[in-house]
């Protein structure tokens, strides 16, 4: 369960935070810059609620290597009751500007407020995701590094071909479309079937020894499958 952390001083406001996320996610609570630093070394959150009157609690953690990077969502108070947008645009800039990665207004909406954490928490395990080793039969793609093994063989391909290769791998033993390889790889690139037929031509011919092969697919595009022991290293 993901952890997320509530920073305010009022106890009553902290409570109510705790009331429309428990269940959902586990809450940690904190009044204090160190109380919300020491809660961010020991219990390690996943997100931050961070009241937007605690200007200094957000600089605190933008600087400390255990919350340099954890997403903020502030919640921003009304400044001026006969604004028509309710909360001050000028709180939310400055909550923006002091290190929150968003911004929401109170009085706060249950089900807003839990759309914009989900959001967050969803974009964070993309990024993960993007950043992690891909493994597939013996072949092994870093996306930290670039590098791509088979077999402990390290295959220098183009950042095409790599970028290729990776949506393959992301997606094996599905059938991929050329028109969906076209629209999710080069959306604003005129690039037509002929040159993705190339480039995986040539991934065929550099990734010898794979255990998984390229099948075409006839009239569609290809699928990224494990080979039967019967087949050869061409697939």
């Amino acid at each position: 369960m993901k952890r997320i952390l509530v920073i305010d001083e009022d106890p009553q406001f902290r409570e109510l935070l705790h009331a429309i996320l428990a269940g959902k996610y586990e809450v940690l609570q904190a009044a204090t810059s160190r109380e919300a630093l020491q809660a961010v070394v020991r219990s390690s959150p996943d997100l931050i609620l961070l009241a937007d009157s605690l200007h200094e609690v957000c600089q605190r953690l933008r600087v400390h290597p255990a919350s340099r990077t954890l997403p903020i969502l502030a919640l921003v108070g009304v400044e001026d009751e006969g604004s028509p947008r309710g909360a001050s645009w000028v709180s939310r800039v400055r909550c923006l500007d002091g290190g929150a990665d968003d911004a929401l207004d109170k009085p706060i909406h249950p089900e807003e407020l839990l759309a914009r954490i989900r959001a967050r928490l969803r974009s964070i395990d993309l990024e993960i995701s993007q950043k992690a080793e891909l493994v597939v039969g013996n072949l092994s793609l870093d996306p930290a590094t670039l590098q791509v093994r088979v077999d402990g063989r390290e295959v220098i391909l183009t950042p095409t071909e790599f970028e290729l290769l990776r949506y393959f791998l992301e997606r094996r033993e599905r059938v991929i479309p050329r028109g969906l390889l076209l629209g999710d790889l080069w959306p604003d690139a005129v690039v037509t079937r002929r040159t993705i037929d190339t480039h995986v031509g040539n991934l065929r011919k550099k990734l010898w020894g794979f255990d998984h092969g390229f099948e075409t697919i006839y009239g569609s595009g290809y699928r990224l499958t494990e080979r039967r022991e019967d087949e050869g290293a061409s697939a």
